[in-house]
């Protein structure tokens, strides 16, 4: 899969900057996106088999609450993400909303930059999260590259991406993409996949795939869209 533009990227990143506001992110988006992490940290806690080491997250967003927090690094936990961590302090939400968010930010060092030029030395990590960001960047196959250079031998890759249908991919290129042309759910997704794609992806960026959750075939072609989990190697 191809890259976009610069500017097509950064009209997506505007959109995401505008999800991850102070003014508008409550409750609710707060809770979907610890909600996930934590979903995430489920799904591959009986399957995580890395050998120790530091782990990096890519793509944790400004409020810097990652799957990899949950799951008990025995190194050091690094974070990145393209905009800037906001400080817990400033979120307007309930204090134990944000203590976490502020635990989860001092457990971890944190960078500013693009996944697509990692800043880290070869080998540097033996596991290496994507939680819900791979349709979000500039060029997946550049950063599923990136990914490859600094995982150590035997270091584990996890993946999560939301797929469409074919039914929903040929709903959103004849209906949404133009009714729906100024909302985040379009301009902060320079990318989509099918469950084919995400599985193809990882694949040809050289991981080999041991573990996946993905719709099934009536899901695939008529269904709604779904989280793909894939766990790589």
């Amino acid at each position: 899969m191809s890259g976009v533009s610069s500017e097509r990227w950064q009209d997506a990143q505007a959109a995401e900057r505008g999800f991850w506001s102070i003014a508008g992110f409550g409750l609710k988006k707060f809770r979907r996106a610890a909600a996930g992490s934590i979903q995430t940290a489920e799904w591959v806690m009986p399957l995580l088999k890395a050998p120790p080491g530091d782990w990096l997250e890519v793509g944790i967003g400004p409020l810097g609450v990652g799957c990899l927090h949950f799951l008990g690094c025995q190194g050091e936990l690094h974070t990145l993400d393209p905009i800037e961590p906001t400080p817990a302090e400033e979120w307007r939400l309930p204090e134990p909303c944000r203590a976490l968010v502020r635990s989860c930010q001092e457990a971890s060092t944190r960078h500013v930059g693009q996944a697509e030029q990692l800043e880290f030395a070869d080998d540097s990590f033996t596991f290496l999260a994507m939680e819900n960001m791979l349709d979000h960047v500039q060029d997946p196959g550049a950063v599923l590259a990136e990914a490859r250079r600094v995982l150590a031998p035997g270091g584990q890759l996890y993946v999560a991406v939301d797929t469409f249908s074919m039914l929903g991919e040929a709903r959103f290129k004849l209906v949404s993409r133009k009714r729906f042309r100024d909302t985040t759910f379009v301009r902060a997704h320079p990318h989509r996949f099918s469950r084919n794609d995400a599985l193809r992806i990882v694949t040809e960026a050289g991981f080999h795939v041991t573990h996946s959750q993905t719709p099934g075939v009536v899901g695939s072609a008529v269904g709604r869209h779904s989280r793909t989990c894939v766990l790589a190697e």
